[in-house]
């Protein structure tokens, strides 16, 4: 596979990227707090799931960089 940047990656940083921006806009900030209590309420099996898509997209190339 090559390591060079994926669609989902491509994708992925932007959303990131807007999602903490949206956290210090303070008209935005009622829904960012929404939003993370929900998750901090989800069950622990769909955190691991968002940890496991942010992983696969982003740590495989990390780790393919050390292993070079």
């Amino acid at each position: 596979r090559d390591s060079s940047v994926t669609g989902v990656q491509t994708c992925a940083l932007p959303i990131f990227s807007i999602i903490i921006t949206c956290c210090f806009i303070p008209s935005l900030q009622p829904y960012m707090i929404k939003g993370f209590e929900i998750l901090k309420s989800a069950p622990t099996e769909i955190l691991y799931a968002i940890l496991i898509v942010f992983m696969g997209s982003f740590g495989v190339n990390i780790l393919d960089k050390y292993k070079k």
